[in-house]
C-alpha cells in the first residue's frame, strides 16, 4: 500500500529548519547566546535591534514546531513496530548521532579548530585536552550542541513508550470535526505561557544542562503532546480554510 506523502508537513519542516540554521548564524554574529564560535565585534544600534528581534521571534516557535511535527509522527511509528523495536530504532536514529557529536565533533571543533575560548591559550596535547573536555563542565554546556534536540526527542519517545505500555491502547484515529478551533488554540497558547512562567522560576533563561535550555521546555513538551493528539484525532482533516484565514489575518494584524 502506497504511503500518502504529507507535502504541507514537508514544507513546514523545511521552512522551520532553515529558520533554525539562520538563528544559529545570528548567534554567531550577534554574540547574543552561546555557540561554538562568536564573532566579537561591536554592533550598531539598528543591528542590535535586528538581531534581538529576529532571534527572539524565531526562538519563540521554531523548535516547538519541530517537536510538534515529531509528536505527530510518533504514534504512527510506534504502531508499526513493537515497543522494543521502536526504542531501538529511536536509539539508532537519535542517541547514536548525539553521542558521536558529543564525543567526536565537539572536541574536534573546540580543541583542533579552537573555535571557542573555553581552552584558549592551552598548550596541552589533544589527548590531554580531550581528557579535560570529558571531565569539565564544558561537555555539559556545549557538548551535544544542536543535537540536544535529538537527545530530548529520545527522552520524549521513551516516556511515550512507557505511557503506551501501561495505559490501554488508543483507538483508531478519527476525524472529529471542530477539535482544531480558535478557542482551543488560544487555550493552548495560555497553557504554554503559564507553564513557561512557572518553569523559568526554577530554570531561568540561560540555564543550560547538556545543551538543553530547560526554561524553554514548556513549549517543547506541550507541543510534542499536541502533535500526538493531532495525529490521533486527525484534526488537520477537520481544519477549515476559514480557520486558516482567520489565524493568518490575526498574525498579520499583530505585526502591523
Amino acid at each position: 500500500m502506497e504511503k500518502k506523502r504529507l507535502y504541507y508537513i514537508d514544507n513546514l519542516r523545511a521552512a522551520t529548519i532553515m529558520l533554525v540554521i539562520l538563528i544559529h548564524l545570528a548567534v554567531t554574529y550577534s554574540s547574543s547566546g552561546i555557540w561554538f564560535y562568536n564573532e566579537v565585534r561591536p554592533l550598531g544600534f539598528f543591528s542590535h535591534i535586528f538581531f534581538s528581534f529576529f532571534q527572539s521571534f524565531v526562538q519563540g516557535f521554531s523548535m516547538g514546531m519541530l517537536f510538534f511535527v515529531a509528536g505527530y509522527f510518533t504514534p504512527l511509528a510506534y504502531d508499526r513496530k513493537s515497543p522494543t523495536r521502536f526504542i531501538s530504532d529511536r536509539c539508532r536514529r537519535l542517541v547514536l548521532p548525539a553521542l558521536f557529536f558529543l564525543l567526536v565533533v565537539t572536541p574536534v571543533m573546540i580543541g583542533v579548530v579552537g573555535s571557542t575560548n573555553l581552552w584558549k591559550g592551552s598548550t596541552a596535547s589533544f589527548p590531554e585536552f580531550y581528557r579535560q573536555y570529558v571531565e569539565s563542565a564544558g561537555i555539559q554546556l556545549l557538548g551535544v550542541g544542536p543535537m540536544w534536540f535529538a537527545l530530548a526527542l529520545f527522552i520524549f519517545c521513551l516516556i511515550y513508550t512507557l505511557w503506551r505500555l501501561f495505559l490501554p491502547r488508543p483507538g483508531v484515529p478519527d476525524s472529529r470535526q471542530g477539535i482544531l478551533t480558535t478557542g482551543r488554540l488560544l487555550l493552548l497558547i495560555v497553557v504554554i505561557a503559564l507553564v513557561a512562567f512557572l518553569l523559568r522560576l526554577v530554570f531561568p533563561i540561560g540555564s543550560v544542562f547538556w545543551g538543553m535550555q530547560l526554561g524553554f521546555f514548556s513549549q517543547y513538551i506541550i507541543l510534542f503532546i499536541a502533535g500526538i493528539v493531532a495525529c490521533r484525532t486527525n484534526c488537520f482533516a477537520g481544519m477549515t480554510s476559514a480557520t486558516g484565514r482567520r489565524w493568518l489575518a490575526g498574525r498579520a494584524d499583530f505585526w502591523l
